[in-house]
C-alpha cells in the first residue's frame, strides 16, 4: 500500500511549517531528516491525521483525508511515562482500538510481546519501566494490526544500546509495509532506511537514494551531503 503526499501544506497561523510537499513513497524504511523546526513533526502529524492540512492531499492506497485514521501507526516523541496499565493491558486496549478481538487479539499481544522483545516484561506496569522498554511499548502500540508506521524521532532520549534494538525491531516492523522515520539524527537512519529525504524550512529538498545523495552510504559523506543542503544546520 503506497503513501501518497500531493502539494501539503500546514499553518500555524501565518507562518507554513510546511510548504507545499510532495513525496510518494512505496514498501519499505523511509528517513526523513532535517534541523529542528524544519516542519517534520508538522508533516507526520498531517499524515497520522493530527493536524489537518491546509491544502494539499494525502492518500494511503485508497484512503485519505479522515478515513487514514485507524490505518496508520504513530509513534509521537513522548513517551508512555504516566501510564499504569501494564504492557500486556496496553497492548490489549489497542487491539481493542482497532477492533481485533478473541482468539486474534490474543495472538496479536503475543506478537506485539515477541516484537518488542518484552514477553518478561508482559505484567509489568509501564510507568515503571526504563525509556528503552516504553519506546518499546510505544512501537508495539503503533504496530497494532500491521499498518504502515510513522515513527517520530523514535530513538529520542535512548542510549546507544537501546537504539541499536530499536533499530532491530523496526527492521522487523518492515516487513509488511511501509515505514517513515523522522529523526534529526543521521545515524539512527543509515543502514536502516531504503530512501532519504531532507526537509528544510517546511519543504522537501531532496527525495530519493543514499547513493544519488551521498555517493555512499557512509556517515561522513551523508553529513557532508545533509549539511549542504541543510546550509549547515545539523
Amino acid at each position: 500500500m503506497n503513501l501518497s503526499v500531493t502539494s501539503v501544506q500546514v499553518r500555524y497561523g501565518a507562518r507554513r511549517a510546511v510548504d507545499g510537499v510532495t513525496w510518494n513513497l512505496g514498501r519499505g524504511i523511509h528517513a526523513l531528516l532535517g534541523p529542528n523546526g524544519a516542519g517534520k513533526s508538522s508533516l507526520i502529524s498531517a499524515i497520522a491525521t493530527l493536524k489537518k492540512p491546509s491544502a494539499g492531499t494525502i492518500r494511503l492506497g485508497e484512503y485519505s483525508g479522515e478515513q487514514l485514521r485507524g490505518h496508520v501507526g504513530y509513534l509521537p516523541q513522548d513517551n508512555l511515562g504516566r501510564s499504569r496499565m501494564t504492557v500486556r493491558e496496553h497492548f490489549a486496549y489497542m487491539c481493542w482500538l482497532r477492533t481485533i478481538e478473541g482468539q486474534a487479539a490474543r495472538q496479536e499481544i503475543a506478537r506485539l510481546l515477541a516484537l518488542t522483545g518484552l514477553e518478561d516484561r508482559a505484567d509489568a506496569r509501564i510507568a515503571s519501566l526504563s525509556g528503552g522498554m516504553r519506546r518499546r511499548v510505544g512501537i508495539g502500540s503503533a504496530c497494532t494490526g500491521r499498518p504502515p508506521l510513522l515513527l517520530d524521532e523514535p530513538s529520542a532520549g535512548l542510549d546507544v544500546e537501546q537504539r541499536a534494538a530499536l533499530r532491530g525491531i523496526i527492521r522487523q516492523a518492515a516487513g509488511h509495509g511501509v515505514v517513515v522515520i523522522s529523526t534529526h539524527i543521521l545515524e539512527d537512519v543509515i543502514g536502516l532506511a531504503d530512501t532519504v529525504a531532507v526537509m528544510v524550512e517546511g519543504a522537501l529538498k531532496y527525495h530519493g537514494s543514499w547513493e544519488d545523495f551521498a555517493g555512499q552510504p557512509e556517515i561522513e559523506a551523508v553529513r557532508r551531503a545533509y549539511l549542504e543542503i541543510a546550509g549547515g544546520r545539523g
